[in-house]
């Protein structure tokens, strides 16, 4: 098997579970004693936390000579976090397995595409490279693209619904 194949099927697995997992995280926080305010903490964390690892994981893959091996670490270690949720309970407990899951996610490579229905929006955002609408002061990573193209999101490996 060739390595892009290989890479495909690594990633494709990755997303597989993760757009899986995705819809049940919230209730399964709440359900081990989260409350709604604790339940936004810790998913805004893991997503503040997701900006600096990627860029962090890069370096790392650098500095090693190994991008290789830091993908397959970060996706191992994302397996493990995401079966975390099950062990851990409470505010921090939660809180750090999200944290490392997130670390262990934005380190191992996922682009992600936003889409929006209003062009003029989605035009915006793509040259603003944030959405000042909703989420003023907040800079899309270099990872995020912008579109208002459905056939982009029909492309995607996975698709997260919010």
């Amino acid at each position: 098997m060739n390595p892009a194949t290989r890479f495909a099927l690594i990633f494709a697995a990755q997303f597989a579970a993760f757009g899986v997992m995705m819809p049940f995280l919230p209730p399964l926080l709440l359900a081990r004693g989260l409350t709604p305010a604790d339940l936004g903490t810790v998913l805004a964390a893991g997503s503040a936390l997701k900006l600096l690892a990627g860029p962090a994981g890069g370096r790392l893959a650098d500095w090693l000579g190994d991008p290789r091996l830091v993908l397959i670490c970060c996706t191992s270690a994302a397996a493990l976090c995401a079966a975390g949720f099950g062990l851990a309970g409470g505010f921090w407990g939660l809180l750090v397995v999200n944290l490392a899951l997130a670390v262990a996610l934005a380190v191992a490579g996922r682009e992600v595409t936003l889409w929006a229905r209003d062009a003029g929006h989605v035009a915006a955002m793509a040259e603003g490279r944030s959405n000042a609408a909703r989420l003023e002061g907040v800079m899309f990573p270099a990872s995020l693209n912008v579109t208002g193209d459905l056939r982009d999101v029909a492309n995607a490996e996975a698709v997260l619904l919010a």
